[in-house]
């Protein structure tokens, strides 16, 4: 009785008393030092404060900011700042009830609270909101308004329960949705594309809220029902608009939106929604690849935007990305598939049409080895000119695979990347040579990366590296390879002597033979 008490008098002090007495500066002023410092006391009190202190607050705040923003809405004198920040603490109350929920599903074994502590003004939100947006864009007014308004929609679309809600604010989203996607997906030229900042800030939140939209629209859990029918038909209309939009071709210096639009809906959706977007990318990744290339006409700033697009999400959206990236599977596209066409062979113009009546090439997802596969180039300088082209070509895409090979789920590919590299060792042909300039790169990532690779590692991969260590060295001080590569096969190297020796070479014996059969040799051949 006495810690009920205790706690009572606890909640009266701090809740109860401090929603009446702050209460009051959002009603007034929410623009001013009082106004913003009591909104954000009163949303970190409804994020950690529990159910209770989440339905006071949200009961003692959001009527009071809900009926400013209906007091100045017809307003001519309207004070743009005041309503900002009004509809910036909206936002604010929205996502500490997300936070909140999320910690009582963690608490309660994924328990839901229903009703929704948001469903009762969920709907008049959505008006405020629409109505700060309508027309203002067409008017060129970007200024705090029109951002506060975008990013109170995202805070609605991610943490409010939509399923319940009218065919009227349905339709109000959809609107949103539509003016938000003709804002993101435009078309910019070079003049448009040296905008003020107001103006890129714009498009980032319209971004992030289509983001959201995606991500709960797709959404789907055996614990959480879907957000609606009509949501996830808008989303999975918007979505292909978005990826085909994300492989275009676009000057360096331009923010990419769409990716931005992407990179949200992985972050804040569920691993079905990044295996969708993950797969899409790779199958036009290796569309790209596989399309017709003159070794002539090889350009050593080939482009390869989808796979661009794939580090970007890797960096900016969430573990989800890395997780299932490396996780793919046959029939889909996988990080193998990816490597193999980049280790096809360009081939001369003349060759595209020989065998034109052939049937198209599959992907491979085995690397074919033995002699049969061995093919006699017809001259030195044109197998030497296509082994250029090819390697040229995979290198201007390289940056943007390792991305992905440096990622913490990349321990998953460890084991078929091994295997790859131990098949062409000791490369036997030019195509064999290709296949570990762009094999030697990723390895290296992997086996340096920020994981737990070395402790997750099979033992029969563990041999196999143990096995490479001496072609690795060799590889690595031979001239006849470029820096490049040397450099990766040296990583890989030291990687395995340092890490790899545990329980497989514990006496040190690899090391002392590398030093006798490749170090000194080499060091004496050079003096």
């Amino acid at each position: 009785d006495v810690k009920v008490q205790h706690t009572t008098l606890l909640w009266e002090a701090f809740v109860h008393d401090a929603t009446r007495k702050l209460g009051s500066n959002l009603s007034s002023s929410p623009q001013s030092m009082h106004g913003r410092s009591s909104t954000a006391y009163l949303a970190a009190l409804a994020a950690e404060g529990g159910l209770p202190t989440l339905r006071k607050v949200l009961d003692a705040s959001l009527p009071r900011l809900l009926d400013l923003l209906s007091k100045h809405a017809d307003s001519s004198s309207a004070d743009d700042e005041k309503m900002a920040a009004a509809i910036r603490g909206i936002a604010a109350f929205m996502s500490s009830c997300y936070v909140a929920l999320k910690m009582w599903e963690r608490d309660n074994r994924g328990v839901q609270v229903h009703p929704h502590p948001l469903s009762k003004y969920i709907s008049h939100i959505l008006q405020k909101i629409a109505a700060a947006l309508k027309g203002m864009r067409g008017k060129g007014n970007d200024g705090p308004l029109t951002l506060a308004a975008a990013g109170a929609f995202e805070s609605a679309l991610t943490a409010a329960d939509l399923s319940g809600l009218e065919e009227g604010d349905m339709n109000v989203i959809e609107e949103l949705l539509d003016l938000m996607t003709a804002v993101v997906l435009e078309k910019v030229d070079d003049a448009a594309s040296r905008d003020d900042d107001t103006l890129r800030k714009w498009k980032k939140s319209c971004a992030r809220a289509l983001g959201a939209a995606i991500a709960t629209g797709l959404h789907k859990s055996e614990d959480l029902p879907n957000s609606g029918e009509r949501l996830e038909s808008l989303s999975q209309s918007l979505l292909p608009k978005v990826l085909a939009a994300s492989v275009c071709s676009s000057k360096p210096h331009l923010e990419r939106y769409d990716w931005m639009v992407l990179a949200g809906a992985c972050a804040n959706g569920s691993p079905n929604v990044s295996e969708q977007i993950v797969t899409s990318l790779l199958s036009s990744t290796i569309d790209d690849l596989q399309k017709k290339v003159d070794v002539r006409e090889c350009s050593p700033k080939f482009q390869c935007f989808s796979l661009m697009a794939l580090a970007y999400l890797v960096r900016c959206g969430g573990p989800n990305v890395g997780k299932v990236f490396h996780s793919l599977s046959a029939p889909a596209p996988t990080p193998l598939d990816v490597i193999n066409e980049l280790c096809v062979p360009l081939d001369q113009e003349s060759l595209q049409y020989e065998n034109i009546s052939d049937p198209p090439k599959q992907v491979t997802r085995q690397l074919p080895v033995g002699m049969s596969h061995l093919q006699l180039p017809d001259s030195l300088a044109k197998d030497e000119e296509m082994k250029n082209a090819t390697i040229q070509r995979a290198y201007s895409v390289m940056p943007y695979l390792i991305e992905a090979y440096v990622c913490p789920p990349s321990t998953s590919s460890c084991d078929n990347l091994v295997a790859f590299v131990d098949q062409i060792l000791p490369p036997l042909s030019e195509l064999d040579e290709v296949k570990l300039y762009v094999a030697f790169p990723l390895l290296a990532a992997v086996l340096n990366g920020q994981n737990d690779v070395w402790k997750v590692v099979s033992p029969s991969t563990g041999e196999q590296l143990q096995s490479m260590t001496t072609y690795l060295a060799q590889f690595s001080m031979s001239e006849d390879h470029d820096s490049f590569s040397r450099s990766a096969a040296a990583s890989c190297l030291f990687a395995i002597l340092i890490h790899g020796g545990e329980g497989v070479d514990s006496g040190g014996e690899n090391i002392k033979n590398l030093l006798d059969i490749v170090v000194y040799p080499a060091v004496t051949e050079s003096v």
